[in-house]
């Protein structure tokens, strides 16, 4: 295929760009004159017309990316142009093709429009094969179907562009998910769009407004956000001038002690309701659906986004209850994926499946979207002896660590010995304790299928990983474990750069090397 038969992108591409570009530019521009303290010097004028020059530049920019841009399908086959200098011709077969996500911003959403992420099976596990956007909802529709169709469904490789089309059209619209791009909006924008013929869904799990509330306020989000406030008030200190903020403080020392704690609470729920706001706005509507052998995900409430996650390409799931989300009974499900990247993918290569969802829920909605992997093999607890290896080492380097601190403070003020010791010796029982209830949460179990592997301290994480489905299993022994006849072992469930390790330290060596042997009869380690 010549590139003059190549499509390109709708011309709204260029707006929809420049728009990105400037926003995160001038974020940056406003941070980098806070910081540099430039606010008060630089003029208004010069401001503006750096901002304008920003802007042309974005423009111009956005519209040689787009003009450069061009895409097609070519029998069995994807083709992908683009570069402003160098010339990129990507060619990636349909068979490959595993997922096609779809997102769409609010800007886009207004006029229809939206970007298509194409996934394959050898793709990277961080960005994707290649990004089409913005098209229309009609040609999105049009491209999902094609590249979803089903090996049969696919047209001869060796027929020619002509023909392709004509065995294309014969065809007939293809069936795909149960979440046409065409339902990605309440309103189509104006440019429209049609929806495809699709499969039914065999099951559908909605999570409502409360339970994404509970989520965020349970969630690690709003300890973060404390520590942002923190840094934006010291770069109002800059800005305003430290002698507000000394008044404030004057002024709230005057305060009596139920007036302070009020403020502090009153702070906690801002901070809260923020954390409860981003939540809401990043997966409202949030629905997954089953869908043959896919799960498809759609969310966002000013970005929509859908994607779809290939069962066969699910390496492990994760059930991550919290100590304060159990409190709640509530838990997370998280997905490693080989090859696949997704928009909310978090740390260690894991994508929320399930942003939330009620323990008494859990049992039904695994069964109905992914019931290859809703049977947790039970995990045995570690023996006794195990418990002295998860408390020794760190209480001793706890202790090590905080020992020249209190010498220190010794040093400094006379009473400081009493005080750091006692602190420490606080310090040394948490640990002690955190580490005891980390020795009661591990375990590992296996079945015919799949091997689960649970940690935690006051919350508990369950990883399920199917034995197919395992990259590599290890145990390892140093010296004292030897003695204590334990071992540790160690689990891959996706290889590459987006390696997923897990692990169980101090288990029984005999089990361990049971599992060994469970895992080398019979092993498959195909992606």
């Amino acid at each position: 295929m010549a590139e003059s038969e190549l499509v390109r992108t709708h011309p709204a591409t260029v707006i929809s760009r420049s728009l990105s570009t400037l926003w995160q530019t001038g974020v940056g521009l406003f941070f980098a004159l806070v910081a540099s303290g430039a606010t008060r010097s630089a003029p208004l004028l010069g401001i503006a017309a750096l901002a304008l020059l920003a802007g042309l530049v974005a423009i111009g920019l956005s519209w040689l990316a787009w003009s450069r841009f061009g895409y097609g399908i070519l029998g069995s086959d994807l083709v992908v142009v683009s570069g402003l200098w160098v010339r990129k011709r990507r060619v990636i077969p349909i068979a490959r093709v595993h997922g096609v996500n779809v997102r769409a911003d609010l800007f886009m959403r207004m006029l229809g429009l939206v970007e298509v992420v194409v996934q394959t099976a050898g793709g990277g596990a961080t960005e994707p094969e290649a990004k089409i956007g913005a098209i229309t909802l009609a040609d999105a529709e049009v491209l999902r179907s094609r590249l979803l169709r089903t090996p049969s469904q696919n047209v001869d490789p060796q027929a020619s562009p002509a023909a392709s089309e004509q065995q294309a059209a014969a065809l007939g619209p293809a069936v795909v998910g149960a979440d046409p791009v065409g339902r990605m909006s309440d309103f189509r924008g104006a440019f429209g769009g049609r929806e495809e013929l699709r499969e039914d869904s065999s099951f559908e799990h909605a999570v409502g407004i409360r339970e994404l509330a509970l989520a965020a306020i349970t969630s690690s989000r709003v300890p973060v956000m404390f520590v942002v406030m923190l840094g934006v008030s010291a770069q109002l200190v800059e800005v305003v001038g430290l002698s507000i903020f000394q008044d404030t403080a004057s002024a709230a020392t005057q305060l009596a002690i139920p007036a302070l704690l009020g403020a502090a609470l009153a702070a906690i729920a801002l901070v809260a309701g923020a954390a409860v706001i981003a939540a809401v706005i990043r997966d409202y509507g949030f629905v997954a659906r089953r869908v043959g052998q896919r799960v498809e995900l759609e969310a966002g409430l000013l970005e929509k986004r859908m994607t779809g996650i290939p069962v066969r390409r699910v390496q492990a799931v994760r059930i991550n209850e919290s100590f304060m989300r159990r409190l709640f009974g509530l838990a997370v499900v998280y997905v490693d994926t080989a090859g696949i990247s997704h928009e909310q993918q978090a740390s260690g290569g894991s994508t929320a499946m399930v942003p939330v969802v009620r323990m008494r829920e859990l049992a039904s909605v695994m069964h109905g979207l992914l019931p290859e992997a809703e049977i947790f093999p039970i995990s045995p607890g570690l023996p006794l002896r195990a418990l002295r290896f998860y408390i020794l080492a760190p209480t001793l380097l706890t202790i090590v660590a905080g020992t020249p601190l209190v010498l220190a403070l010794g040093f400094l003020w006379a009473p400081g010995y009493v005080a750091g010791s006692t602190v420490l010796a606080l310090i040394a029982t948490i640990v002690a304790s955190g580490r005891a209830f980390a020795w009661r949460a591990a375990g590992i179990g296996v079945d015919e299928r799949a091997m689960t592997m649970q940690s935690g301290v006051l919350g508990r994480n369950r990883m399920r990983i199917s034995k197919e489905r395992i990259q590599s299993l290890s145990v390892t022994q140093n010296l004292f474990q030897r003695r204590a006849d334990l071992a540790t072992i160690v689990a891959d469930s996706v290889s590459g750069a987006s390696k997923a390790r897990h692990r169980v330290s101090h288990i029984e060596a005999k089990r361990a090397l049971r599992l060994m042997r469970w895992y080398e009869d019979g092993a498959d380690t195909r992606a």
